[in-house]
């Protein structure tokens, strides 16, 4: 094989990846379409939410195969001829198909010439996908690419990983900003997050009430992004009233009984302060200056308090994983402080790195339901001697 200059390469390369883009984003009229994943060309029937292995994909230079084992008794079972998922054959150069006793090759060309002629026939069985149905006799018994086998290539990975990621994380920044996206994807990607989204998307088309809105369900994130976090405050889930804005403990349209439990501790442990913000009920001053406020579930029912806890606990989970590793390279940042207000908070502490300092408080509300004085123990206060301990800037208050 001659060897290739710098430049060839490149232009294959980029010759390859045009080619593998436009199969890994092939979709027949019927809505079925390709996924391909470690090594594994996968046919995703319109309607179905599971993946069929359909094959392998192989290439030599610009030539891409499709290739698949088959048992000789299955060959040609039907008509005396092969067949290939047209959504398959549409998208690639040769179809390579392999039984213990010999190799059958046919290239699109041929196919397209055959279909053309009559002698190849595009059919569909109930419950199936469109296939080109080829006979015998047209299949080639050797190789119809110019290298020998032992210069194919399986695609082991997907070539479009590193774009895809890219488009994806462009989706997330917007969602939770830059830093937070690359810390979440992997949560972001898995099925379980697809499906809390579309839980809360069906919830919403049918008229059922869900607190904050879907602008808002992230805010906490993109306020305070993920190397400025200082602080925790971790919360039960949103005000169930409309009050809700994406940020723990923060108030929409009015003073919540909460905020006003929040408030007496406040202004016990900064008797001389008076910001008028907090005094509002507006916490973004707090989150802007690195207090990351959230709650154990992002989302609620219109008055159904805790009813979205399970939804989010996974997602939660995520969250101080990555907040753990910001102590690890390439961060190498002070763990936060934690103040975990209520006992649902307060079941994540396990989780916590031994690094952060957590401090432990009634949620306000509890005090608000007991009808007494919120025990706030000094907490905001000690959140700021934490992060002396830790050469951190104490917060503003």
């Amino acid at each position: 094989m001659m060897q290739l200059t710098e430049q060839e390469k490149n232009q294959l390369a980029k010759v390859r990846e045009a080619k593998l883009e436009i199969l890994f984003n092939a979709r027949d009229k019927d809505g079925n379409f390709l996924v391909y994943n470690l090594g594994r060309l996968n046919l995703r029937l319109a309607g179905e939410d599971k993946n069929r292995q359909i094959g392998e994909i192989y290439y030599v230079n610009d030539t891409i195969m499709y290739t698949k084992w088959e048992a000789e008794s299955q060959l040609f079972k039907k008509m005396d001829a092969w067949s290939i998922p047209l959504v398959v054959a549409k998208n690639v150069d040769v179809v390579w198909y392999k039984t213990p006793l010999r190799q059958y090759w046919i290239t699109y060309e041929t196919m397209k010439k055959l279909l053309k002629e009559g002698e190849a026939k595009i059919m569909q069985f109930e419950g199936y996908e469109r296939k080109i149905y080829v006979p015998r006799k047209y299949w080639s018994d050797s190789s119809v690419v110019k290298e020998p086998e032992h210069s194919f290539t399986l695609l082991g990975h997907n070539p479009l990983e590193n774009k895809q990621r890219s488009e994806a994380l462009t989706k997330y920044e917007s969602r939770v900003g830059v830093t937070w996206a690359k810390e979440l994807y992997e949560i972001f990607e898995s099925p379980y997050m697809k499906s809390v989204g579309t839980k809360l998307a069906a919830a919403r088309k049918k008229g059922i009430v869900i607190y904050p809105e879907s602008a808002n369900v992230f805010r906490a994130f993109r306020v305070t992004p993920y190397e400025r976090v200082k602080a925790v405050i971790l919360g039960q889930d949103p005000y169930h009233d409309g009050n809700a804005t994406g940020l723990a403990f923060d108030c929409g349209k009015h003073l919540t009984p909460s905020m006003q439990k929040l408030h007496e501790g406040y202004d016990a442990q900064f008797p001389t302060h008076f910001n008028t913000e907090v005094m509002d009920g507006k916490l973004q001053t707090w989150a802007e200056r690195g207090v990351f406020l959230l709650n154990t579930a992002l989302t609620v029912r219109q008055g159904q308090p805790g009813s979205h806890l399970q939804n989010w606990h996974t997602f939660i989970v995520s969250v101080i994983g990555a907040l753990n590793r910001r102590t690890q390279e390439p961060h190498n940042l002070p763990p936060p402080v934690y103040l975990l207000m209520g006992k649902m908070a307060q079941q994540y502490a396990p989780l916590i790195d031994d690094e952060a300092p957590i401090i432990k408080v009634e949620h306000p509300a509890a005090a608000l339901y007991a009808k007494r004085t919120w025990n706030h123990e000094n907490c905001f206060l000690c959140v700021n001697e934490e992060l002396e301990k830790l050469n951190v800037e104490p917060i503003e208050w």
